[in-house]
Parts: C-alpha cells; structure tokens; sequence
C-alpha cells in the first residue's frame, strides 16, 4: 500500500522540499542505478533522498517515522526494509554496524566500498574515496584466498567540529 502511497508525482513534489545539494545526489543515485539495470521505485529513491540529508547515520525505523510523516500515513517496516535492500545492492548506500544506521553515499557511479569517517560525539559521518586503498584491501584478502564482495570501514574518531578548541589552534 506504501508504495501507491508514494507515486512520481508525490515524490516530485516532497524531493523539491530537499536541498539542492540532495536533488542533485538524486539525479546520480537514479542514473547509477538506471545504468545497473535497476532502475529506482519511488521509495528507494525517497529514502535515499532523506539520507543523503543527513550528516549522520539514519536508523530504519527513524526513516518509517520521517516518511511516514512525509506522506501522511504509517508506513511499514517491510517496505522501508525493501527500499534499504535495493539501495544496498546497488551501492547506494552504506551500513554502519556501529550505529545501527545508514548513509547515502557521497560519491554514486564511483567503483569503491565505502570507507567511513564516523565522529564518536557528534556522529557525523563523511565518505572517503580512496582507490588505493581499496585495491590494497583487495589484494591482501585475495592474497590470504578471500574473494570479497563489499566492506564497509568505519573509522571512529572526533570530527573537526567537535575537536577542543586549543587542539586545533595548536595546528596552526
């Protein structure tokens, strides 16, 4: 029933509430996607949408409270569980375990796994894009007879933001 709920034209006009920066991000998510050969349904692309305006991680059940406001009726786990599935498979977006959420990925189309700069106070989360490492990763798992499919890294830490002042004087 959700998934009526959220017809193109429904999403058109909840996706103009969002930034310019996530209508953009929209844009590439469908195109990625759409050259995959799996294009996005309406709540995929919606739920991808709400991330990616957020700084930080997003749980599930935070994304049925939001959509469901969005549209104006509950909207069942399954079908937000669906929507997580489909954005996962296409590389999307990104879990991270130790927040129990997730995140849009910041760079679509890009061939990488994702490596997550997560601040442990503030829970900021921001995307590397580092190649490098991911092909060192690759070897080394492939040197050990591991075949890896995907990897989400999470590196804890204190974001910019939420460093104390007189440490990041003192790196000037």
């Amino acid at each position: 029933m959700a998934a009526r709920l959220l017809t193109p034209d429904i999403l058109t006009a909840l996706l103009r509430r969002m930034s310019p920066r996530t209508a953009d991000a929209v844009k590439r998510a469908r195109s990625h996607a759409l050259g995959l050969g799996d294009p996005l349904a309406p709540m995929p692309e919606l739920v991808f949408a709400i991330l990616s305006e957020h700084s930080r991680p997003v749980g599930a059940y935070d994304l049925i409270d939001d959509i469901s406001r969005l549209v104006g009726r509950p909207i069942k786990p399954p079908t937000i569980y669906r929507a997580i599935e489909q954005l996962l498979a296409v590389k999307l977006i990104a879990r991270l375990a130790s927040r129990n959420g997730f995140v849009a990925c910041a760079h679509p189309g890009h061939r990488h796994d994702c490596v997550l700069l997560v601040c442990d106070r503030c829970g900021r989360t921001d995307e590397l894009e580092d190649r490098k490492l991911d092909r060192l990763i690759d070897a080394d798992a492939r040197r050990t007879g591991f075949e890896p499919r995907h990897r989400t890294l999470e590196v804890e830490g204190t974001c910019r933001s939420c460093q104390p002042t007189e440490r990041s004087g003192a790196r000037q």
